[in-house]
């Protein structure tokens, strides 16, 4: 014969209590797992939309280069004689520029962007633009360009507000090589940002070259 067991209330509450327990380890187990997941891809998207700022500034390295190599008088035989910009339609020739946003498409106006995150084609401004800044790293060593570019990287949303934007701004070295004609990036490196708008004294002007260095951020 079977002898009947009491029902003892107090085992039973413990074991609803273990297992409540472990049921709230397992859910702060998964959050924090949940959450983990969601910064790690919040930070590599960051890096990802940072390193379209680089190339953006790099793209600005690459047209000024472009811009000096066309001008024929950078090539002249004599430092005194060499100009890195002329102005066509009248203007002084000079050795330093300062340009406004330049964007990467070819105007400014509306164009049909495909946007990686909603793989969907639709009107927007152009994502990445740059300016730059150049001048001649003295009188004496004329044949020694310092170029800065800051490069951005916008995001819009469906009716062309601006989400976030990213930048980055880097220092270019170049020489003048008379005998090939051509321009040679000689080395580059970021730079602290620095203040692109005219205007805004809050920080050091981009345009700017106190030291000519082109070890410096100034």
């Amino acid at each position: 014969m079977c002898r009947n067991q009491k029902f003892n209330p107090k085992k039973g509450s413990i074991g609803i209590t273990i297992v409540m327990l472990v049921f709230c380890l397992l859910m702060s187990v998964s959050m924090s797992y949940h959450k983990t997941i969601q910064t790690e891809t919040m930070i590599q998207n960051n890096s990802n939309y940072t390193d379209r700022a680089i190339d953006a500034a790099f793209s600005g390295v690459n047209y000024a280069m472009a811009v000096i190599q066309s001008n024929k008088k950078v090539f002249a035989n004599e430092n005194s004689e060499k100009v890195l910009f002329t102005k066509d339609g009248g203007g002084t020739d000079t050795n330093n520029i300062k340009s406004q946003w330049i964007n990467l498409a070819s105007t400014a106006s509306f164009n049909s962007y495909l946007d990686d995150d909603r793989g969907t084609a639709h009107k927007q401004l152009p994502p990445y633009r740059f300016k730059i800044a150049c001048t001649e790293k003295s009188y004496i060593d004329a044949t020694t360009i310092l170029i800065k570019s800051y490069g951005e990287y916008i995001k819009y949303d469906e009716n062309n507000n601006i989400l976030s934007s990213y930048s980055a701004q880097l220092m270019a070295e170049c020489f003048i090589e008379t005998n090939t004609k051509t321009i040679r990036l000689n080395r580059y490196r970021k730079m602290l940002l620095q203040n692109p708008e005219p205007g805004d004294e809050s920080n050091p002007s981009f345009f700017s070259f106190e030291s000519k260095k082109f070890d410096s951020d100034t």
